[in-house]
C-alpha cells in the first residue's frame, strides 16, 4: 500500500492488466490507490469536465488517462486502432480520438452549437432513431453552465460573458445579403480578449484542477477492466502502466469518459469477464448505433463581375469570420431527410490548396472566399456497430474492435439534399460562385451512439442518469450516450451532460 497522493505526484507511468495476460516480463508490480470517490476513465473534454463539478463540490476524483502528460505519444494512440470489416466505405478514425492529457480537445477546431429541440424527438416526431429520455427544457439549463466551462460565445443566448471580436458577426450579416436568410455567427471557444481560440483543456482548465486537493489525474494507464462484487457493483478499476505494472484503484463510483469506440469496447471486456453479469447489453445496442456527420464540403467565392457585388460590404482584409446557416436544420425531417447544418468560415487557410486556379491569390485574404461544409445528421442503426475481434489484440493482449459502418438510404438521401439546396441557391445567386467541385466525406470524426441512453434496459445501454443498466455505480459519459446525433457539434452537448451527470452523483453522494 502507498501513499495515493504521493503515488500521484511522482507517477505518470500507468495502465491495465489483470483478466488477460500482457505481454510484458514477470514479475510486476501491484500498485494500490485508496481513497477515491470517482474514478474517471479518460481526460477529454467529458471527463474533465465533469472532475471540474465534482472536485469543487468536495469529491474526491481521480482521472485515470492512458496517454501521457506533455507531448504526443505513437504508443499510446495505437491502443485506438480500430479494425475495418470491409463493410460498406472505408472509414479512418483520423483526429477523432485522442489518447493524451486533454482528449480530443487538443485537436478540435472549438465549434459549439447547441442542439435544437426536434433533436431530442426524432422517433416521435419523424419515426426514426429514439427519442432522448431527458427533455430539452433540462438540457438547455445545462447548456448555458457548459458554454461558460468551455468559454462559448454564443451570439443567441447571453450565457457566458464571453464576447467575440472576429469578423463572425458581418459574416453572418454577409451571409443575409448574400440570400440566406437564417445566419448567426458560430458559437465557438474565445480566448479573454474575445479573439476565436479552439479551447485546450490542459491548459485552460487542468492548472487549476490541479491545485485543487479533491482532483487527481494519472497518465500512462490504461484501463482495461473491473472488480465487480456479487450484487454488480464496481468495486475497484483495473489497469496497467506502460511498465506494465498492475494497478488497482479502489473507488465508490466509475464513470467511463473514454470516447465512442473506447467505453463501448470496456463494457464489452467485462461482460466477457464475468459470465454472471450482462451490463448494458441486454437490448443488443452495446457497440451498436455508431453515428458521425457525414459532411458537405464545398468552396465558394464573390463573382466579381456581378453588379450586386458592390452592395455587399467587404469584411476588411484578413479579418477571420466563422458562421452558421440555420434556415434549413430539420426542415426536412418529415419528408425522411435528416437535419443539415451549413458551417461557414471566411479568410481560413484549410482549404487553399483545393482551390481551383481561376481564383486569385489574393482573393483569399481579401476575404472573398467562403468555405462550406455542411454537416448532415445520420441515422442510428444497429448495422453501424463495433465488435471485438479475435483477430488481433493491442499491447496488453486484449482483443481489438473492429468497425461495421456504412451510410444508409438516410443518410444519402440527407447529404444529397443538402447538395441539391445549395446547388439551386447557386443558380439563382448573382453573388456567388462555387470555386471547387463537391466533396461529401463519410464523417467528421463526431464519434456517436456506441451506449445508447435509454429509459429501458432493452431499448439502450445507459439509462437516464447514464448509469449502465445492470450496475449500481457504473456510469458512462460522451458522445456515445446520445440516442440520436442531430447536424450540430457534440462537444458542447456532451458537457452539459457531464454538468448534469455531476449534480446527480453530488446529490446521491457517489
Amino acid at each position: 500500500m502507498i501513499n495515493r497522493r504521493k503515488f500521484l505526484q511522482t507517477s505518470s507511468l500507468l495502465s491495465l492488466a489483470t483478466f488477460a495476460r500482457p505481454s510484458f516480463a514477470l514479475p510486476k508490480k501491484t500498485m494500490y490507490i485508496n481513497n477515491t470517490d470517482v474514478a474517471i476513465i479518460g481526460s477529454g473534454p467529458a471527463g474533465l469536465s465533469l472532475a471540474n463539478q465534482l472536485s469543487q463540490s468536495g469529491i474526491k476524483v481521480l482521472v485515470i488517462e492512458s496517454g501521457p502528460l506533455n507531448g504526443y505519444s505513437e504508443r499510446a494512440q495505437k491502443r485506438n486502432k480500430v479494425l475495418d470489416a470491409g463493410y460498406g466505405l472505408p472509414y479512418t478514425l483520423g483526429v477523432a480520438t485522442k489518447r493524451m492529457t486533454g482528449g480530443t480537445s487538443n485537436a478540435w477546431g472549438g465549434v459549439c452549437p447547441r442542439f435544437q429541440a426536434d433533436d431530442l424527438l426524432c422517433k416521435s416526431k419523424f419515426d426514426y432513431a429514439a427519442d432522448w429520455p431527458i427533455t430539452y427544457q433540462e438540457l438547455d439549463h445545462y447548456y448555458c453552465k457548459a458554454e461558460r466551462f468551455l468559454q462559448v460565445f454564443n451570439p443567441t443566448k447571453q450565457c457566458s460573458p464571453f464576447k467575440l471580436t472576429d469578423g463572425s458577426v458581418n459574416l453572418a450579416q454577409k451571409l443575409r445579403t448574400h440570400g440566406f436568410k437564417d445566419t448567426a455567427a458560430a458559437s465557438v471557444t474565445v480566448n479573454s480578449d474575445g479573439d476565436f481560440q479552439a479551447l485546450r483543456l490542459k491548459h485552460s482548465h487542468l492548472p487549476s484542477l490541479l491545485k485543487n486537493k479533491n482532483f487527481s489525474l494519472i497518465t500512462n494507464v490504461t484501463a482495461r477492466s473491473f472488480n465487480i462484487d456479487t450484487s454488480g457493483n464496481v468495486k475497484s478499476v483495473l489497469g496497467n502502466d506502460d511498465e506494465g505494472n498492475v494497478v488497482k484503484i479502489n473507488c465508490k463510483t466509475v464513470v467511463i469518459c473514454a470516447g465512442a469506440i473506447q467505453s463501448a469496447r470496456l463494457l464489452m471486456l467485462l461482460n466477457n469477464q464475468r459470465s454472471d453479469f450482462s451490463f448494458g447489453a441486454d437490448g443488443g445496442h452495446l457497440g451498436a448505433n455508431f453515428m458521425d456527420h457525414p459532411a458537405v464540403k464545398m468552396t465558394m467565392f464573390e463573382n466579381p463581375s456581378n453588379e450586386m457585388h458592390s452592395k455587399h460590404k467587404p469584411l476588411p482584409p484578413a479579418k477571420f469570420g466563422q458562421a452558421h446557416i440555420w434556415q434549413w436544420y430539420g426542415h426536412y425531417r418529415k419528408q425522411g431527410v435528416g437535419a443539415y447544418l451549413p458551417y461557414v468560415v471566411q479568410n481560413s487557410e484549410s482549404n487553399k490548396d483545393s482551390l481551383s486556379k481561376d481564383i486569385k491569390s489574393d482573393d483569399l485574404a481579401k476575404g472573398k472566399i467562403l468555405q462550406f461544409s455542411i454537416l448532415c445528421e445520420q441515422e442510428p442503426l444497429r448495422e453501424n456497430r463495433f465488435e471485438l475481434t479475435n483477430k488481433e489484440t493491442d499491447e496488453f493482449g486484449d482483443p481489438l474492435p473492429m468497425l461495421w459502418y456504412k451510410p444508409s438510404d438516410f443518410d444519402k438521401r440527407t447529404y444529397q439534399h443538402a447538395i441539391t439546396n445549395m446547388q439551386q441557391f447557386l443558380e439563382k445567386s448573382q453573388s456567388l460562385k462555387a470555386a471547387q467541385k463537391i466533396d461529401v466525406h463519410l464523417g467528421r470524426h463526431h464519434l456517436m451512439g456506441t451506449t445508447k441512453m435509454a429509459q429501458k434496459d432493452k431499448d439502450g445501454v445507459v439509462d437516464k442518469n447514464l448509469k449502465v443498466f445492470g450496475s449500481n455505480n457504473l456510469y458512462i459519459l460522451g458522445g456515445s450516450v446520445f440516442p440520436s446525433g442531430g447536424a450540430a457539434n457534440p462537444t458542447l452537448t456532451i458537457v452539459a451532460l457531464a454538468i448534469r451527470l455531476a449534480k446527480h452523483l453530488i446529490q446521491t453522494r457517489v
